[in-house]
């Protein structure tokens, strides 16, 4: 099939850009990826919690997590990218437990 498991942090170009994925625990190694200004996108997670921001010409995505935490008010998330454009969604995967409710 072609397809390697990837360790801790593995970087691939997808579509004629440059990704950075990392579980987001190894702070030496996002920051150097961040700072190296090299990838169009920096994938991470750890945190569970959505985030998306621009640093510099980077998109930085945590898409959440899909697990449940002990927390009632944790909401299950993903992101949906698309690469070409740079536009990302996302999903909400446990409406009932949206904030506010």
């Amino acid at each position: 099939s072609g397809l390697e498991p990837a360790s801790r942090c593995c970087t691939f170009d997808l579509e004629g850009k440059r990704f950075f994925v990392c579980h987001g625990d190894d702070h030496s190694r996002y920051r150097e990826a961040l700072e190296s200004k090299k990838y169009d996108y920096l994938i991470m997670g750890h945190t569970h919690e959505f985030s998306a921001r621009h640093k510099g010409n980077t998109l930085v995505i945590n898409p959440g997590a899909v697990t449940r935490d002990d927390d009632e008010s944790f909401l299950q998330t993903v992101a949906i990218l698309d690469v070409a454009s740079g536009e990302f969604e996302k999903i909400l995967l446990s409406p009932e437990y949206e904030a506010g409710d």
